[in-house]
């Protein structure tokens, strides 16, 4: 669940990050349009050139209201990782561009062998074998090789 919570807490600040960066853009490739046109009635351009632009315009407007959801749906899943799906937008702090604390590798890697479940369940299933394998040795015996091979293959 902290994963989950973690990983959906970061899903919100970068969707808030991309609303930022879709907004600057809008903004800057309205002001180019904007500009294009002024160029085009002053007849420094021609008439075609401003329409070029308007389609990045409307690409940018659409990338912005796409951020916009991604972060309403961003939001609703963090809600609802917290078990309060009603729960309304607030303003989350952090940084996304924060850098990764630096970490021992050795005291990690020690740490990951002596505690992951499945690393634990192999360690006790190669000690449950040699346990066996031992038992097998003190009641029967160790089998042979040719106990392990077919019975034609022995009058060879």
């Amino acid at each position: 669940m902290l994963t989950q919570v973690r990983s959906n807490y970061y899903a919100v600040l970068v969707a808030k990050e991309r609303i930022k960066v879709n907004r600057a853009l809008s903004e800057f490739a309205e002001k180019v349009y904007r500009a294009q046109i002024g160029r085009t009635k002053t007849g420094q351009a021609a008439p075609y050139e401003p329409l070029q632009l308007r389609v990045l315009v409307l690409q940018a407007r659409a990338q912005l209201i796409q951020s916009q959801n991604e972060y309403g749906a961003a939001w609703r899943r963090l809600a609802a990782t917290l078990s309060e799906p009603e729960m309304a937008p607030v303003e989350v702090v952090g940084d996304v561009n924060i850098s990764v604390p630096s970490l021992d590798q050795q005291a990690a890697w020690r740490w990951i062998c002596d505690h992951h479940t499945n690393l634990i369940i192999a360690q006790n299933g190669v000690a449950k074998s040699q346990h066996l394998l031992h038992l097998a040795k003190m009641t029967r015996g160790f089998p042979t090789s040719t106990w392990m091979r077919p019975s034609s293959m022995t009058t060879l």
